[in-house]
């Protein structure tokens, strides 16, 4: 679950409805429980590195990725154990060129830097731990 219009009660009424997990908070922060809910804060998404909160496209493709490369890598600084990463699904296509680009670049570089990929369910197991 990821949800932009939330308020003070908007987690915990997750955490009432049954979410496992979610994933509205923007920070450079850990996983926490809310409830029985895990929040795993949004670290980077799509839309913040290329639109930079402005309604029309404000960084090209090259610009994109080395801004949010050099994000994760001042990320990096802070042991977080988990980094996520938000893509919208609907602009892996190649009617939003920078988007598709963007989402794939970074998945290089993170692969090309071992980084390691996991689901939200597995996260949630390690930190059950």
């Amino acid at each position: 679950m990821h949800y932009l219009r939330n308020d003070s009660e908007t987690l915990r009424n997750l955490d009432n409805a049954g979410y496992l997990f979610d994933s509205t908070i923007y920070a450079a922060d850990d996983p926490y429980q809310i409830g029985n809910m895990w929040e795993f804060p949004l670290h980077f998404m799509d839309g913040y590195e290329i639109d930079c909160k402005k309604r029309w496209q404000q960084k090209n493709l090259e610009t994109a990725l080395k801004d949010t490369i050099q994000r994760i890598e001042e990320t990096e600084k802070k042991n977080l154990k988990y980094l996520t990463i938000l893509f919208h699904d609907r602009y892996f296509d190649s009617s939003f060129k920078t988007w598709k680009g963007w989402y794939t670049g970074i998945i290089d570089w993170l692969e090309k830097n071992n980084y390691e990929f996991i689901s939200f369910t597995d996260a949630i197991k390690e930190l059950n731990k």
